[in-house]
């Protein structure tokens, strides 16, 4: 095996939509269950709210992990994982055949209804670039919002290979996924890649990595990455970048 010769940890932000989130010709088909408006929003007479909540789901339709990434207050976020929780989903397709796929789900909290919205747009205009931001508001973080980047505690190389190399898949993989408060990687999934196995390999080796718990003035937070792997024959796996977005305040 080729080890990898660097890895070098830089700060940009990540894109609102990565291909992680948007492969596949038919999205996961979402079936949520009962959905009522928290009654404790309504004692507070807070009448309207959103959350957005990252979910994978299994080629099988099961629902494999969470991760709240945002809601305007904390009671929406509490209601937003109960209804993913308790949702049953169709896995997204490719080709008619049924895939894995992490997606990023926005969800509407209004007394009249509750909107799971495919439009995050939509809630960004209404919410986040209006007056109808708190200070109980939250979006995930980014890399730049934390006191340093997240320390590596244990980094797993790709299994690239001289016989790889050799046969030519070489170019680069990038791979977009969260670090929770507990610095373990969650939900990564393959953003980009020139070759089908350099994805596979360089998505099998980050499943593996830890960190330190990410911090935003001293307190955990969690984090999305992105992380970029380049492949060539006389280098093997050098990493290249790391990256991260979303900028709310907790």
């Amino acid at each position: 095996m080729i080890r990898p010769v660097s890895l070098l940890l830089f700060l940009s932000l990540v894109l609102p939509l990565s291909g992680a989130e948007t492969r596949g010709d038919t999205p996961i088909v979402i079936k949520p269950g009962v959905m009522t408006f928290p009654r404790s929003a309504a004692i507070r007479s807070i009448d309207e709210g959103w959350a957005t909540v990252a979910i994978e789901v299994d080629a099988e339709g099961a629902l494999s992990d969470y991760l709240v990434t945002g809601y305007s207050y904390p009671v929406f976020g509490s209601a937003a994982e109960m209804l993913i929780r308790n949702a049953q989903y169709e896995p997204a397709t490719d080709d008619g055949r049924p895939i894995a796929v992490r997606m990023e789900v926005p969800i509407e909290f209004k007394t009249s209804g509750i909107r799971i919205n495919s439009d995050w747009d939509a809630i960004v205009e209404l919410y986040l670039h209006t007056n109808r931001v708190t200070d109980q508001s939250y979006r995930i973080a980014g890399m730049a919002d934390l006191d340093r980047i997240p320390v590596p505690l244990h980094i797993v190389d790709p299994t690239y290979s001289h016989e790889m190399a050799a046969d030519g898949i070489i170019g680069s993989a990038t791979i977009d996924f969260y670090i929770d408060h507990d610095g373990a990687v969650r939900m990564p999934a393959i953003a980009d890649s020139e070759h089908v196995e350099l994805g596979q390999i360089a998505l099998a080796a980050v499943k593996e990595w830890l960190f330190e718990s990410p911090t935003r003035e001293g307190k955990t937070v969690a984090v999305r990455a992105i992380q970029e792997f380049r492949f060539s024959e006389a280098q093997g796996a050098a990493v290249s970048a790391a990256s991260g977005g979303g900028s709310g305040a907790q």
